[in-house]
């Protein structure tokens, strides 16, 4: 049998390392919600007034985002915003229903 220090020691590095990965596996709140509202301003600049939605981010790859922008009416399609962030502050890039778009953002597909 093992030493009861190694168990505490092999537990406690366990536990260590699952606490770092569930951190780099959250999301960042600040940058999400900056994210949300570059991509809100963008949607209300490109599309019809009075559309309601919600939006979510999907994707975070270094300086771009993807958002999925999901119309509250059920007569309207999806779509994605992509975002780069610029000098620290995101601008939107695109606005389309067309999935296939994505493959025009190589930096996307990391």
């Amino acid at each position: 049998m093992y030493p009861k220090h190694f168990l505490v020691v092999s537990l406690s590095l366990m536990m260590i390392l699952l606490w770092g990965a569930f951190l780099c596996s959250a999301g960042n709140p600040t940058e999400d919600k900056a994210i949300l509202d570059a991509a809100h301003d963008y949607v209300v600049a490109n599309s019809a007034p009075g559309v309601e939605y919600k939006l979510k981010v999907a994707k975070r790859v270094e300086n771009w985002a993807v958002v999925d922008v999901m119309p509250l009416r059920k007569d309207l399609d999806q779509a994605l915003v992509i975002l780069e962030r610029v000098g620290g502050k995101w601008i939107g890039r695109d606005l389309t229903t067309d999935t296939s778009v994505l493959e025009e953002y190589p930096q996307l597909s990391k």
